[in-house]
C-alpha cells in the first residue's frame, strides 16, 4: 500500500522559478525568429537581452536547487542515463546560443545574428522537452503524461509574448519600432499590427494549453485510477482541494490575455489607421510609448504571476506518499 508522508515539504521556490524563467527565455527566442526579429535593431537587443536575463535566472535557480550546487558540471558524465543530466546540457547550451545572439546584435555583425538567434530557438524548444522528461517518475504519475509539456509551452506562448510585447512597446519609446516604423509608410504599420496580432494569438493559445492540460491529466489519472495503488486516488483527491487555486490561476491568465487583446487591438487601429501618420499617432510616439510599455510591464507580470501560480500547483498536485510492498498480501 502508499501511506502519506508527514515529513515537511521541501520548498520547491527555487524549481518554480526555474521552470516559470526559462521557458519564458525560451517564447522569447522563438516568438522573435518567427516574427522576423533578424537584425540588430533595438528592439531585438532588447529582446535577446530580455531573454539571456531570463536563462540566466533560471539557470542559477535550477543550479541553487540543487543538493551541491558546485558539483552541478560532474552530473554531465551521466548524459547517456539521465534526463536531469541532459536538462543541465541543454539548458547551458540554450544559454550560450542566446549569448551568442546578444553579441551578434552589440557588434551588428547580420551572420552571427541569424545563427545564434536559430540555434537559440531550436536548442529551446528541444529545452522544454527535456524539461518536461526529466519529470516523468514513477512515484509521480500526476507528471508523467504530456500535460508537463504543455504547461512548459503555455508558459513560453504567455510570458514569452508579453515579454516580446514589452521590449516592442520599449524600443517604440526609444524611437525604433523594431522595423515596424521605417519610412513611416503603409508596408511598415502592417507588420507592426501583424506582430501584435500574433502575440495576441500566442496568448490565447497559451491560455487554451494550460485548461486542456489539466483536463488531460485528470482524465488520464481517473483512467488510471481503478487499476492503481493509493497514489493515483490519494492524487485525485488532492487535485480537487487545489480547484480553487486553479480556477484563479486561470482567471489570472484569462484576464491577462483579454487585456493584452484588447491593448493590441487599440494599438493596431493606431498603426494601420493613418498610414502616412502612423508613428504621429498616440500611442507609437516615443512619449505616448512609454505609457504604452508601462501597461506592457503590468500585462508581463500578470503572464508571469500566472504562470508561477500554474508551476506552483504543478508541484502541488501529487502526494508524497511511501510505498510499503510488504503490506500489499
Amino acid at each position: 500500500m502508499s501511506i502519506p508522508l508527514n515529513e515537511q515539504k521541501r520548498s520547491e521556490a527555487l524549481l518554480i522559478a526555474f521552470t516559470s524563467c526559462t521557458p519564458a527565455a525560451v517564447g522569447i527566442a522563438a516568438l522573435a525568429t518567427l516574427l522576423g526579429f533578424w537584425t540588430s535593431d533595438a528592439a531585438t537587443c532588447l529582446l535577446v537581452a530580455a531573454s539571456l536575463a531570463l536563462a540566466t535566472i533560471g539557470m542559477l535557480a535550477s543550479v541553487s536547487h540543487l543538493a551541491k550546487p558546485l558539483r552541478a558540471p560532474f552530473s554531465l558524465r551521466h548524459l547517456s542515463s539521465s534526463w536531469l543530466s541532459r536538462e543541465i546540457a541543454v539548458v547551458a547550451a540554450f544559454w550560450a546560443f542566446d549569448a551568442i545572439w546578444l553579441l551578434g546584435c552589440l557588434l551588428s555583425e547580420a551572420p552571427v545574428i541569424v545563427i545564434g538567434e536559430a540555434l537559440a530557438t531550436i536548442s529551446g524548444i528541444a529545452l522544454l522537452f527535456v524539461i518536461a522528461r526529466a519529470y516523468h517518475v514513477s512515484t509521480r504519475p500526476a507528471w508523467s503524461g504530456i500535460e508537463g509539456l504543455l504547461e512548459l509551452v503555455a508558459a513560453a506562448l504567455g510570458t514569452g509574448s508579453a515579454i516580446v510585447l514589452l521590449c516592442l512597446f520599449c524600443s517604440l519609446a526609444l524611437g525604433d519600432a523594431g522595423g515596424a516604423s521605417s519610412a513611416g509608410g503603409i508596408e511598415a504599420p502592417t507588420l507592426f499590427a501583424a506582430r501584435l496580432a500574433a502575440l495576441c494569438i500566442a496568448q490565447v493559445a497559451a491560455f487554451a494549453l494550460d485548461v486542456t492540460s489539466h483536463r488531460l491529466r485528470r482524465a488520464r489519472l481517473i483512467g488510471m485510477a481503478k487499476e492503481s495503488d493509493e497514489r493515483i486516488p490519494l492524487t485525485l483527491a488532492n487535485y480537487e482541494e487545489l480547484q480553487p487555486m486553479l480556477q484563479r490561476a486561470w482567471t489570472l491568465e484569462g484576464a491577462a490575455a483579454t487585456m493584452t487583446c484588447i491593448f493590441c487591438a487599440v494599438a493596431a487601429i493606431h498603426a494601420i489607421g493613418s498610414p502616412e501618420a502612423a508613428i504621429a499617432s498616440t500611442l507609437l510616439t516615443p512619449d505616448g510609448a512609454i505609457v504604452a510599455a508601462i501597461a506592457c510591464l503590468v500585462l508581463a507580470a500578470l503572464q508571469f504571476a500566472a504562470h508561477a501560480l500554474q508551476r506552483w500547483l504543478f508541484y502541488e498536485i501529487p502526494v508524497p506518499v511511501r510505498f510499503v510492498a510488504a503490506l500489499r498480501r
